[in-house]
């Protein structure tokens, strides 16, 4: 098994002393998130999500609907708990009044259940419009971008304005984006090949657009994705976004989700951490956004009504935790790690490319 060691431009707020990185490997040996953890000189904890790569766990199906979703969670919820307890704790799940979502059965009567979710505030948004730049990509032909073959492009808009990817209606900028990908030529001398993690590694080579994007290449090692764009393109795009979330800021999204379901008839509120979106798409960092809160758990600071037990589930990990009306680890970790589709896959980068000519 190799490490595929990825650059990526790390912004911290303010100052900020690091204790930890943590991050999942991808089969093709890039990791699918890379979080780095610490502490600010304001004393606020809390860690910088320095990459991701968002898994496309369902595909070829119509997009969930929310309650359909709201279903999915618990049921994978249930999973979880058969898996460790032996027991499915719900049975039939019925369609609530909204609130609740859920009415479960179980074997002391009836449940109200609320399904809700945890993210990073400003993630899913900026990989929506990094999205549109993929769609687009669709519009060119592979034989431009031959030299990327066997690799993932990582893409990153620091310089962009407002630091985010071109919006969908920008085709202009996402042309010239794709413009330049199809002139770029990875190095092979880029790649490191070590028995150990380098102390320092070279700049890799990368290549920049008049509108502040910024990007480099890195080779599959041992597997490919499965993924739509590889299929089509035999390359896959990755953004590269920092975004920084503090132990506050992710209780005190949890405590809004509380008090936007803490409603009569709500026994039960479950928040999924990376849990599948409607498009069936895993957000990966969210699991350590997860794990960050529950290493770091705060007194609730308004009271709750109605709810009589809060739950917060890591899909990814297949760990759950009672957050309310105490704190308790309900089971898990389950699983090492979330492998999605993937083909194995030997090095293509060293191949002279096809001339065209057959």
């Amino acid at each position: 098994m190799g490490l595929l060691l990825m650059p990526a431009r790390i912004s911290v707020p303010r100052r900020m002393q690091l204790f930890g990185i943590s991050s999942m490997l991808l089969p093709w040996c890039a990791p699918a998130y890379l979080a780095l953890h610490g502490e600010t000189d304001e004393g606020d904890t809390g860690l910088t999500i320095a990459a991701e790569v968002p898994i496309q766990w369902m595909t070829g199906f119509e997009r969930f609907t929310k309650s359909d979703l709201e279903v999915l969670h618990v049921r994978r919820f249930n999973t979880d708990i058969a898996l460790s307890h032996g027991f499915f704790q719900f049975g039939p799940l019925e369609p609530g009044g909204d609130p609740p979502d859920i009415v479960a059965a179980t074997g002391s009567g009836p449940v109200g259940v609320e399904a809700t979710v945890l993210t990073v505030p400003g993630r899913r948004g900026a990989h929506a419009l990094f999205s549109a730049v993929r769609r687009r990509l669709g519009d060119f032909e592979p034989a431009h971008f031959i030299a990327l073959r066997g690799h993932t492009v990582y893409v990153d808009f620091a310089d962009a304005a407002n630091a985010l990817p071109f919006e969908g209606r920008d085709v202009a900028a996402a042309d010239e984006l794709l413009t330049e990908l199809a002139r770029f030529s990875p190095d092979p001398k880029d790649l490191v090949t070590s028995d150990h993690v380098p102390e320092q590694i070279t700049v890799p080579t990368v290549g920049q657009t008049a509108r502040g994007a910024t990007f480099w290449a890195v080779p599959f090692l041992g597997a490919a994705p499965a993924s739509l764009l590889f299929t089509q393109f035999g390359f896959e795009l990755g953004l590269s976004h920092c975004s920084f979330v503090s132990v506050d800021d992710i209780w005190d999204e949890i405590e809004r989700r509380i008090k936007d379901h803490d409603k009569p008839g709500v026994d039960l509120l479950l928040i999924t951490a990376s849990g599948p979106t409607r498009a069936g798409v895993i957000f990966p960092a969210e699991q350590a956004v997860a794990q960050l809160a529950v290493e770091n758990v705060r007194v609730m600071r308004r009271r709750v009504e109605h709810i009589k037990e809060v739950v917060l589930h890591d899909w990814v990990s297949g760990t759950a935790w009672k957050i309310y009306p105490e704190f308790a680890r309900l089971f898990g970790p389950l699983y090492q790690s979330l492998a999605p589709a993937s083909h194995q896959i030997t090095d293509v980068t060293q191949r002279p490319a096809d001339d065209g000519d057959g």
